[in-house]
């Protein structure tokens, strides 16, 4: 009866609006926004040969603590400003998660929100324990989860994310606030080959991975931000155990702490680091970055620099004398005699080359922004990152084309200007600009003036980090105005772009302008014919339906013949003559 009782609470805020009341069984079919939320009374689950999906925006709200098990394909595809929702129909309940069991066929997360999952809380080895969040059990390759949040949920084995046996995607996610016995926020065991990549690994919990734990797999992790994790035993950021063959690159394991290996915990695992920066982990014994018992991975332009541990091996501690790793191309502070632990100082043997001890400079950790910088770029000066053409020279070189710097980020030695303009008009008070992404850019600054000269200016150096659109509201209308970028890094500001003009009116109200100018096309190119009646010059330019400026001439009275032999078959050509504006679209032969 309470139970009851506490439903209708729940649900009384709720009495006017659409709602969908899903009982225990299977589930198919489509949910619809229109029908949103959807109330789960109980264990619900999709048949092997069946398809369940869920429309962008759909809250999916579960009454107790019931499973939704995935034996067929789950296909619940949300956009950045419809989130779908699992979570639970009062904060005091709880439910036990998304469990995908031995599917053979496609399902997809795409921004979800999975939030308040809840396994049982015992080490006996069985299912029900695994996955607070989301269970993946003998799927090999079927699942992706992508742009998604994972947050708030609890399990012994991986607080967010328990993978088994299993080979998901998972590709710009954020696991965030969960908790688990085994791997706060992910945990991967039996032979499986899961990617995780571009994802926030942060604030999770653990006694063995607070991060992630892996054990007996093959994973991928690259591009990815472990950060702020704590373990109470072993591995902050990460722990593996048995792990072969494994490959990191390119990540930041950073503000993670244990009390053996507060960034990383290896045990019998083997595999490649490459281009990693792990920096500000926190051992409360040994090993602030790396703790290591019988492995010997190799490590490639990694950087290992600010970690701490109360006793010994700030850097890494070496537990066993079979512990050997290899350390090419690094920044490792203090270098190999730092090293603590049974196979440090004469018992290591591993091969340790070209590495340097030199201040990596970061931008702002205390941001998050673990970028190296050199602020008084091209001078060698003491602004200059020790990472900077450091990395291991027979990698890849670098996007500029120099060498490979040591750490996550390499620092970007060129910079290119904006190209490719173009515009998308709103109104005469708004448009949209737009540009190419500029090589080495972090940002972009915008000047809109009313003139051509600049002097005039409406936006004056407004900066927009990393995008290339950006809408512009004008403080009054206007028939047309400019605008032009230039690109930055950490050290650099880029030349101007060409200048862009944006017609904000596009058919003239000039019907004596529009009666005395004839545009038309043929195989040599386009015409513009204006009447001797005219007598002013005028400008005129020819544009793909894309908005990228093809030509640009200036005109007069009487027949001009424009040269264009492009692939575009349909474009807009616009003329300003007496400043006003007239527009057309042509076909050409």
């Amino acid at each position: 009866m309470k139970k009851i009782v506490a439903f209708i609470i729940v649900l009384f805020p709720l009495v006017l609006a659409a709602i969908t009341v899903i009982p225990a069984g299977p589930v198919s079919g489509t949910w619809t926004l229109d029908k949103s939320p959807y109330f789960v009374t109980g264990e619900i689950y999709v048949e092997s040969t069946a398809m369940l999906e869920i429309e962008a925006g759909v809250e999916v709200m579960f009454t107790g603590w019931h499973k939704f098990i995935v034996y067929g394909s789950l296909m619940a595809l949300g956009e950045p400003e419809l989130w779908i929702r699992f979570t639970v129909a009062n904060q005091h309940f709880r439910w036990h998660g998304i469990r995908f069991m031995e599917t053979t066929v496609p399902s997809v997360l795409d921004h979800c929100i999975i939030e308040f999952g809840h396994t049982i809380m015992d080490p006996t080895p069985n299912l029900d324990n695994c996955g607070g969040g989301i269970l993946c059990y003998n799927t090999n390759d079927q699942l992706s989860i992508k742009n998604s949040i994972i947050r708030y949920n609890q399990a012994w084995f991986g607080g967010g994310i328990h993978i088994r046996n299993s080979s998901p995607v998972i590709d710009n996610c954020k696991i965030i606030d969960n908790i688990a016995e085994i791997g706060g926020g992910i945990d991967v065991l039996e032979a499986g080959n899961p990617q995780i990549i571009n994802s926030r690994i942060a604030s999770n919990e653990g006694s063995h991975g607070g991060g992630i734990a892996m054990n007996d797999c093959y994973p991928l992790l690259k591009f990815n931000t472990i950060i702020n994790n704590s373990s109470s035993y072993v591995g902050g950021g990460l722990y593996m155990h048995t792990v072969a063959d494994f490959m990191l690159e390119r990540n930041i394991i950073a503000f993670n702490s244990s009390q053996n290996g507060g960034g990383i915990y290896l045990n019998n695992s083997n595999g490649l680091f490459k281009h990693n920066t792990i920096s500000y982990n926190e051992a409360v014994k040994t090993g602030g970055a790396l703790y290591l018992v019988k492995a010997s991975p190799a490590f490639n332009s990694d950087l290992l620099y600010y970690n701490q541990a109360s006793l010994l091996g700030h850097q890494a501690c070496l537990a066993t004398e079979d512990s050997d790793p290899t350390f090419e191309y690094c920044n490792v502070q203090g270098g190999k005699e730092a090293f603590s632990g049974t196979g440090s100082g004469a018992n290591y043997s591993g091969l340790y080359a070209h590495c340097i001890e030199g201040n990596p400079r970061f931008t702002n950790v205390m941001e998050e922004d673990f970028t190296i910088t050199w602020h008084n770029y091209p001078y060698p000066d003491y602004s200059r990152s020790a990472c900077i053409d450091a990395g291991c020279p027979g990698l890849i070189p670098e996007p500029d084309g120099t060498c490979c710097d040591i750490g996550a980020f390499c620092y970007f030695q060129k910079l290119d200007v904006p190209e490719n303009l173009a515009s998308w008009v709103g109104s005469q008070s708004y448009f949209v600009a737009g540009w190419e992404q500029a090589f080495g850019s972090l940002g972009y600054l915008l000047d809109v003036a009313r003139d051509e000269t600049f002097i005039d200016l409406i936006y004056n150096g407004h900066k927009i980090i990393e995008d290339t659109l950006f809408p512009v509201i004008l403080p009054e209308p206007m028939d047309i105005c400019y605008f032009r970028v230039r690109s930055y890094n950490t050290a650099l500001i880029s030349a101007n772009s060409s200048i862009h003009i944006v017609f904000l009116n596009p058919a003239s109200e000039d019907e004596h302008l529009s009666e005395n100018i004839k545009i038309y096309s043929s195989r040599n190119g386009i015409h513009v014919n204006i009447s001797q009646n005219i007598d002013v010059t005028g400008d005129l330019w020819v544009y793909d339906m894309r908005g990228q400026l093809l030509v640009q001439e200036r005109i007069f009275p009487g027949l001009n013949n424009i040269n264009y032999d492009g692939p575009d078959q349909v474009l807009i050509v616009k003329v300003l003559m007496n400043k006003t504006t007239y527009q057309q679209k042509i076909f050409l032969h």
